[in-house]
């Protein structure tokens, strides 16, 4: 049993002790699910505990954080690896100051968080241990730190939180439409509206970040009479889309589905897709964009104007030297998180050169840069 790793004798408890009371736990149990989308899971369990969980439950919250593994040993497990530590010291997360902090489960939770968030930042800081793929640095927190999202999720299961972050649609690729409908022949008992009617709603980055109303044109499967053939109708619906919403989030219009003769309306439950943006891309709870600058104004200050999702005009001073892959960050100007909170909006610059410069201009750079 020694050499079993630590996270997969969890779930070997788990399958001796109570199966059928645990069955979705156990076939969606965070070792099972696809190493590139097991980090998936974490942002929208981190989401819904910080930003539905504490808000309606706080105790639960509370709870849930204490009985998280690594609560005294997590600091440590970072203590002689490049990447781990490099992440922890880009934000501190206070625990230099008060070394108490290194006890907080809500602090190791951020660092988790945050940390594969914004992975790819750590990696580049790091120049001895170059080389390193995000992919990479998310698997060394999974090895790190193994019994850390299966006992997650277990918590979550406890409250009985885990079913709304439809850890099973992690186990499929492509779009979560797909996901669900192929879900759906394997936990058909399991799924919380099995004979509802699916399909996507393909929005604006503005639409999801403002909210709107949407005039939509569906077709829905119907029988008149027992001995018809099966009809496509087309119907009209109004959708409201909240602001804020994100791709995967899911509105159900009762009774608006395949209607078969004999049988009531089923629902219909349309999942939010996201139209490619030519300017931002939305990465959790941040705006990305790039953005790319003259040498002259990556060398000598500059201003530029940046059209946000909901129509205003940001005049942005870029005063550090601009290099390529240069990030400047604006806080409170990212996507709504509720509460009047909103994520922070993530510039990162490259820069342009000129394809040829005369000897004159040559000569030029060289004295102002020589100086």
């Amino acid at each position: 049993m020694d050499q079993i790793p630590e996270d997969w004798r969890s779930l070997m408890s788990l399958m001796l002790h109570n199966p059928h009371e645990h069955g979705y736990l156990i076939c969606n149990y965070a070792p099972l699910i696809p190493i590139e989308n097991t980090i998936l899971f974490y942002f929208k369990a981190y989401e819904h505990m910080r930003f539905v969980l504490a808000y309606t439950n706080d105790a639960a919250y509370r709870d849930i954080l204490k009985k998280l593994p690594y609560q005294n040993r997590w600091f440590q497990i970072t203590e002689g690896n490049y990447l781990l530590e490099a992440s922890l010291k880009h934000k501190n997360y206070g625990v230099d100051d008060n070394p108490e902090k290194a006890h907080d489960p809500e602090t190791f939770f951020k660092y988790y968080r945050h940390s594969n968030c914004h992975r790819l930042d750590r990696c580049f800081m790091i120049e001895e241990v170059g080389g390193y793929s995000a992919e990479q640095f998310e698997l060394i927190f999974i090895v790190k730190y193994p019994l850390f999202l299966p006992l997650l999720q277990q918590e979550l299961q406890r409250y009985n939180q885990l079913r709304c972050l439809k850890p099973h649609t992690l186990f499929f690729y492509g779009n979560i439409q797909d996901a669900e409908q192929s879900c759906a022949m394997i936990y058909h008992d399991q799924l919380d509206n099995p004979q509802a009617t699916v399909g996507e709603l393909m929005c604006t980055l503005e639409e999801l970040y403002q909210g709107t109303d949407l005039t939509v044109a569906l077709h829905r499967r119907i029988t008149r009479h027992t001995d018809e053939p099966v009809e496509n109708e087309e119907i009209i619906l109004q959708v409201k889309v909240l602001p804020g919403s994100r791709k995967g989030t899911k509105i159900t219009l009762p009774y608006e589905g395949s209607h078969f003769y004999g049988q009531p309306p089923h629902d219909l439950i349309l999942t939010l897709d996201i139209a490619p943006h030519e300017t931002y891309i939305l990465y959790g709870n941040d705006l990305v964009v790039h953005w790319v600058l003259r040498l002259v104004d990556a060398l000598a200050k500059c201003t530029i104007n940046l059209k946000t999702l909901d129509g205003r005009y940001l005049k942005i001073k870029v005063d550090e030297v601009v290099y390529p892959g240069y990030e400047l960050v604006i806080k409170d100007e990212g996507w709504p998180i509720g509460e009047g909170l909103k994520g922070n909006l993530r510039i990162i610059f490259d820069v342009s050169f000129p394809k040829t410069l005369s000897g004159r201009q040559q000569h030029s750079i060289r004295q102002v840069l020589d100086q």
